[in-house]
């Protein structure tokens, strides 16, 4: 389809905005690092609700490089939770 580009970059914009959102509403009712821990353990958890029916057959990752930028873009996005939260319960 030629517009699925464009979905899903308005998928993930709407999903960033509520992020945004659901972050500040957290931030000061919870522990940044706690807070993060939880928001990392749902994707994961979601994740893997996602993924175990398609696991017959599928690869999970094709060569090391792309597991090493996985697991640093997993650490960025927990840095960005950390400091989000941190930042929101501020003021």
């Amino acid at each position: 389809m030629v517009y699925e580009g464009v979905l899903l970059a308005i998928a993930a914009a709407i999903s960033f905005a509520v992020w945004t959102i659901f972050h500040q509403q957290a931030a000061a009712h919870i522990n940044p690092i706690f807070g993060s821990i939880i928001v990392s353990l749902t994707a994961v958890i979601l994740g893997s609700l996602i993924i175990l029916p398609q696991m017959k057959g599928l690869e999970l990752f094709t060569n090391q490089k792309g597991l090493i930028f996985a697991i640093l873009a997993g650490a960025s996005a927990f840095a960005i939770d950390f400091f989000a939260l941190r930042t929101y319960a501020s003021g």
